[in-house]
């Protein structure tokens, strides 16, 4: 039975595929993002949020019903008291709503 030759190139031990390595790029200077405050602030510098809404699928016959929702997350919570875990009472009236930390009222 006849052997294959043996390649006298250098390349012979690589495998078939051998992927250069990745050029390096240059890395440019990015400007960091600095917040749009008028978005998140009005004029009188109160934090400005959006009502969204939530499907709630176990309402009106599995069709799923829209409800009013308000997210808040942020540093500025605890800072103001309102840490995690931390009870809230919720008052409320027309076009107001209060948060207050449970024990503080």
């Amino acid at each position: 039975m006849r052997q294959p030759a043996i390649e006298s190139d250098s390349t012979a031990a690589l495998p078939a595929y051998c992927p250069a390595s990745p050029s390096v790029r240059r890395r440019r200077f990015i400007q960091p993002i600095k917040p749009n405050l008028r978005r998140r602030h009005n004029e009188r510098g109160e934090r400005m949020l959006t009502v969204a809404a939530w499907m709630n699928w176990s309402m009106n016959n599995g069709r799923g019903a829209k409800l009013p929702m308000i997210r808040m997350r942020g540093e500025w919570l605890e800072r103001l008291g309102f840490a995690i875990g931390a009870r809230i009472v919720v008052s409320e009236e027309r076009g107001r709503l209060v948060l207050t930390i449970e024990g503080e009222e």
